[in-house]
């Protein structure tokens, strides 16, 4: 029996809506930036963020590398420098934290996502997570959520700097967590997840939550739980 369990965590563990776009967020990290002597307008900010984020994506796209990911510490960081001014990592984590609390309409874990993993690590499971996104944001909503403790390691799209559209982000991901495609099992609610594994021969099981989306006929995979019920996954681990 295969003993590593690797969930994709937004949509699989973690219910939640969050829209990085609602102009009151950005007024009040345009607010936060005028603390420390730079004016932006919440617009402008907006726009140099993005500009900043697509060049440090452009940048990587000539290596080998088919999705690349950026690291939105990297992206604040220059926001200070193109004004000339100092910053703390402090200040950085602030923008991070005010990003995420203002921009999410709800999270938390899906039902019955405490009790099977409980379960699962009672019966000698290893448990890690992935996000296709930003590490210190990922955090941010792990600790609100006091779901830190359930994980033996996680992953990031932003540490890798390689978005997971691209298999080399499940091989590095593999090699992080210590493990292999014949030791591991990745459970995803998102089909493109599931298809990515069988690319590298990893099995999976696939769980049809309400951020899956329409899944085609011709998609819909062995290892499925199309009830939602997460802990149907105690009995379908093979």
């Amino acid at each position: 029996m295969k003993k590593t369990l690797i969930f994709n965590l937004y949509g699989t563990i973690i219910d939640s809506y969050i829209n990085e776009e609602q102009e009151l967020t950005w007024v009040i990290l345009s607010n936060y930036f005028e603390q420390c002597g730079i004016v932006y307008t919440p617009g402008e900010l907006n726009m140099m963020f993005r500009n900043f984020k697509n060049k440090s994506i452009e940048q990587r796209k000539s290596m080998d590398c088919l999705d690349p990911a950026y690291k939105i510490e990297t992206i604040f960081k220059k926001l200070f420098e193109v004004k000339e001014k100092e910053y703390t990592e402090e200040n950085i984590q602030a923008l991070c934290d005010i990003l995420r609390e203002h921009s999410t309409k709800y999270i938390k874990l899906h039902e019955d996502v405490v009790s099977t993993i409980k379960y699962l690590r009672h019966k000698g499971y290893k448990i890690y997570g992935y996000y296709n996104g930003q590490k210190v944001l990922a955090l941010h909503d792990l600790r609100k959520l006091n779901a830190m403790r359930f994980f033996d390691g996680l992953y990031f799209a932003s540490e890798a700097l390689i978005y997971k559209t691209d298999t080399k982000f499940y091989q590095g991901m593999l090699k992080a967590f210590n493990t292999s495609s014949e030791e591991a099992t990745i459970i995803s609610n998102e089909i493109d997840d599931i298809k990515q594994a069988n690319k590298l021969n990893i099995d999976s099981l696939f769980i049809l939550t309400k951020q899956s989306g329409t899944v085609a006929n011709n998609d819909i995979p062995e290892n499925a739980i199309f009830d939602g019920n997460f802990k149907t996954i105690k009995k379908l681990l093979k």
